[in-house]
């Protein structure tokens, strides 16, 4: 997943760690599942909510939230990549000790990552709240990031 190939949106789903998110699918397409998919299990008024919060984020987000989500990405393919990396290194198994090393490459290679993610998600933290009281506004906080439990009340 590349940032200029994501859908950057306010309210993707119902509940999130964040009010802004980066989504893989299309608005388009996310707005079909919720017009279809969560309308046969949610009431009424949540899709309305959720139609009147989900949103796309205008304008030119700040660097900081464009530096955590490359962060957040080089963590997916870091995944991805240790994912394959297990693969391959179980079919050839018979190096044991080339297995310890490559675990030892890794764990060092996750706390890295987790770092670097973990930090520009909290230099970030500040500029989504900020740009998110301006372009959206509704009660959404870090305590209270379930649009159902304040959005119908």
């Amino acid at each position: 997943m590349s940032i200029e190939k994501t859908c950057v949106v306010w309210h993707g789903h119902h509940d999130c760690d964040s009010p802004l998110e980066f989504l893989t699918e299309s608005f388009e397409s996310r707005l079909e599942t919720i017009n279809t998919v969560k309308a046969a299990s949610e009431t009424p008024d949540q899709i309305q909510l959720r139609l009147k919060l989900f949103k796309r984020v205008t304008g030119e987000l700040p660097a900081s939230i464009i530096k955590a989500q490359a962060a957040w990405e080089a963590w997916a393919a870091r995944a991805a990549a240790r994912e394959a990396a297990r693969e391959a290194a179980w079919v050839a198994w018979v190096a044991w000790e080339a297995w310890e090393a490559r675990a030892a490459a890794r764990t060092a290679a996750r706390e890295a990552a987790w770092v670097a993610r973990e930090a520009a998600g909290v230099a970030a933290r500040e500029d989504i709240l900020k740009l998110h009281s301006v372009q959206c506004g509704c009660d959404w906080t870090r305590d209270n990031s379930n649009i159902f439990d304040y959005g119908l009340k």
